[in-house]
């Protein structure tokens, strides 16, 4: 019930983003935790259990479903027909984006993989650890990815050049953006790790989750201008060469060091590939767009 309502809420997400309404966003996400929380608050006096917080997860994503029908203008809701106009189209970009999406998790679970076989599962938890300190970054990195589909794709329709300013500025603002705010996570990786955790992390393995974002973040809003022009199965294959990468440079330099600071370093090696690439995908996709 919950991943069904959950799919149904992300749907909901989804329009309200196409039209640009991201405030109207905001409130749907607030109302959204705000019917979790309602929920689960009975079954906290008693104790949590596991279905109780499925279920409050599940009234949460009801109640931003209703919100988000209410926001989205009726008379759009009236002309929607069942049809099959198109849907090969669709779920053939929808199959390469989420094939896409599922690269850099995945990436990351084998390096967890990787070093739980080759050093220990203690380490994959100081790897862990790492992460968690540098995780607002990351939770920005993929919100302005959502803001830039949309965004961008409302652009290109009536300026290219306005949409092509757009990646230029948003590529620079996610650069500097990731790395003062990593070095200032970098500075405090102690505090914060003894606050996560429970123990003090290293600052140069936080320092390397840095690095692996800036990369990542440098390379997204090109990416995003590639998948706005429907090239989305050239993206999955330019970030599964750069997962491959990673993950063969952090099994070779894992059995040889027995260390996990390197591994978000190496991992970065294989993004700056990954950004190199899409950026000459975005160049070329433009050309071929100012010629049809």
């Amino acid at each position: 019930m919950m991943a069904v309502l959950r799919l149904a809420a992300e749907t909901v997400r989804r329009l309200l983003m196409a039209r640009l309404q991201f405030w109207h966003l905001v409130g749907n996400d607030i109302v959204h935790i705000t019917g979790t929380m309602l929920a689960l608050a009975p079954a906290a006096v008693a104790g949590v259990s596991l279905p109780a917080l499925f279920l409050s997860m599940a009234a949460g994503a009801a109640a931003a479903v209703f919100v988000g029908v209410v926001q989205l203008p009726a008379a759009e809701l009236r002309l929607l027909r069942a049809g099959t106009a198109g849907l090969r189209a669709v779920m053939s970009f929808a199959a390469w984006r989420s094939l896409q999406a599922a690269l850099r998790p995945a990436a990351l679970l084998g390096s967890r993989a990787l070093v739980a076989l080759l050093v220990s599962t203690a380490a994959v938890g100081v790897l862990e650890a790492g992460r968690l300190v540098v995780a607002p970054l990351q939770v920005v990195i993929n919100g302005a990815g959502s803001f830039l589909l949309s965004n961008f794709v409302a652009k290109m329709r009536q300026d290219a050049v306005a949409g092509q300013r757009l990646v230029h500025r948003a590529t620079w603002l996610l650069i500097i953006g990731t790395g003062v705010g990593g070095v200032a996570l970098t500075l405090l990786a102690n505090p914060l790790g003894t606050l996560l955790t429970g123990q003090a992390v290293d600052p140069l393995l936080v320092l390397g989750w840095v690095a692996y974002l800036m990369v990542w973040a440098a390379g997204l809003p090109h990416v995003t201008e590639v998948v706005a022009r429907r090239m989305s199965r050239h993206i999955f294959f330019v970030r599964l060469a750069d997962s491959a990468l990673g993950i063969v440079l952090v099994a070779v330099v894992t059995v040889l060091s027995g260390s996990v600071i390197a591994v978000p370093w190496l991992m970065a090696c294989g993004g700056i590939y990954s950004a190199w690439h899409v950026r000459r995908l975005a160049i070329r996709s433009r050309r071929e767009a100012r010629t049809a």
